[in-house]
């Protein structure tokens, strides 16, 4: 699959904004696996995990429309050059104990996961109708805002390349919806996420944790088109450098999308994320009760384009102080540059009726971020009709920032 780089150069704005469109190779030829649900909710698993063995490498595996496939135990499938004809629906079981005790366990965040996919050449259509469903309203309201260890994410790649997926959804994950890492050379287009907590009092956020397209370390050559999230927290790159290894992300293109606020439940449109530049104590669960940060690497070549906010808390955030106690403020070990936003529209629900934020930018003072540039950025603030939308910035490189006003956080 070929990833068209975005075209940066020092000190000038990016030339080109086209993301590329996933495209499946023939299924003509090609080994078939079809999977028929057993129905009455018995574990769909075992079929599943012995279609992707006889046909997971060089064939096709299909999940026909109207069909819904009862997980009840994890599966981590790794495939080669396989085409997934993904047209039913993937739901999880409500066994909220087997999924605490059994999820593959995830170092990074000490998260977990339910389905992880490794391998290359992976090429997966949903067609409109299929996808995940995570059951997670059964964990946001067995959780009522604090994520606890064991919450398994729905949807990982891990140790991918050439990865194609289209016209898909992830509705009521349990965790991060579409989650990459260590992935090269990826497009995916047409997605939706929904992430809603039905029994959330209002004003209360339970859909924490459920970013509706998070990318983590080492990835590179990524395209992302197409996408609505609704509920949960938009499109995050991050968060980097909690783990002392190169965390870098490169070469990312996400084009028109769509940010919807149901509840308290949307904090950012588009965000950075990365970790102090020295390892600090931590009491997160999401750091194993050991100092984190330290991490190093780069976060460049990026756009951000085409974003419809509808009520998020920003509409664009880069943040580089995650896992600070206080004293490691603009310490982050990671270089943030080259990165764009262009053609944001919308309005955002700032948490005072003094406040008209839209955007916030605290990088690094060991590495200031420059390169940042906004272009067509028209969001306004819902909770300051009279005041003018602003800028914070911070640790940033002198002219860093284009488009924008900045002001001090």
């Amino acid at each position: 699959m070929a990833f068209q780089l975005l075209k940066f150069a020092l000190c000038l704005l990016p030339l080109t904004t086209e993301a590329v469109k996933p495209r499946a190779p023939p299924t003509a030829g090609r080994k078939s696996c079809t999977v028929i649900a057993k129905g009455q909710q018995q574990d769909d698993v075992p079929q599943i995990v012995q279609a992707f063995k006889d046909c997971g490498n060089g064939g096709l595996v299909v999940f026909p429309e109207n069909q819904t496939y009862w997980i009840a135990s994890k599966l981590n499938p790794v495939v080669s050059d396989v085409v997934i004809e993904w047209r039913g629906i993937w739901q999880y079981s409500d066994n909220l104990d087997y999924w605490r005790n059994n999820s593959y366990p995830v170092v990074f965040q000490n998260h977990h996961a339910g389905f992880i996919l490794t391998g290359d050449g992976i090429h997966i259509d949903g067609y409109g109708t299929g996808g995940i469903h995570g059951n997670g309203d059964l964990w946001y309201t067995a959780e009522a805002g604090n994520t606890l260890p064991g919450r398994p994410m729905p949807f990982v790649l891990w140790n991918v390349s050439d990865v194609t997926v289209s016209r898909f959804s992830i509705v009521q994950p349990q965790l991060w919806s579409f989650n990459i890492m260590n992935g090269t050379n990826i497009a995916v287009d047409q997605l939706y996420c929904n992430a809603t907590a039905t029994k959330a009092p209002w004003g209360e956020n339970w859909v924490q944790n459920t970013d509706g397209f998070a990318i983590k370390p080492r990835s590179y050559g990524l395209t992302v088109s197409n996408v609505t999230c609704r509920g949960g927290n938009g499109i995050a790159i991050g968060s980097l450098g909690q783990y002392l290894e190169d965390s870098s992300v490169e070469n990312v293109v996400v084009d028109n999308v769509k940010i919807i606020r149901y509840n308290e439940d949307m904090e950012n449109g588009a965000y950075i994320k990365t970790w102090i530049g020295e390892q600090a104590p931590q009491s997160s669960y999401e750091s194993a009760g050991g100092p984190r940060g330290g991490g190093w690497g780069s976060v460049r070549n990026v756009l951000f384009s085409n974003f419809d906010i509808q009520g998020a808390n920003l509409a664009a955030a880069i943040t580089q102080s995650s896992g600070n106690n206080g004293s490691f403020s603009g310490t982050s070990n990671m270089l943030v540059s080259n990165i764009a936003f262009e053609n944001f529209t919308g309005w955002t629900n700032t948490s005072t009726a003094s406040s008209a934020r839209t955007i916030d930018i605290s990088c690094s003072e060991r590495h200031p971020c420059y390169n940042i540039d906004f272009q067509n950025f028209d969001v306004a603030s819902k909770t300051n009709t009279t005041g003018t939308a602003s800028t914070t910035c911070e640790y940033v490189a002198a002219e860093g920032i284009h488009g924008q006003n900045c002001t001090s956080p």
